[in-house]
């Protein structure tokens, strides 16, 4: 016979199973969201890089053709 001390019990340990699950997965989500910030910085900082180093050989290139 199933009492109420043991739907307490069983639905105050799904509860706190479901709290550490949500709890969990927001901090692994957070992690996750500020990885993937930081590596699309990165990638446009080498973008940005190339483009300038591309633009500086162009430069460097006809300055030595003209002189």
């Amino acid at each position: 016979m199933t009492t109420a001390i043991d739907i307490i019990d069983t639905a105050v340990k799904i509860g706190l199973g479901a709290s550490i699950s949500g709890v969990t997965t927001y901090f692994i989500t957070k992690r996750s969201h500020r990885h993937e910030l930081k590596k699309d910085m990165l990638s446009d900082k080498k973008e940005l890089l190339k483009e300038i180093a591309l633009k500086l050989e162009k430069c460097s290139s006809s300055f030595n053709h003209t002189v």
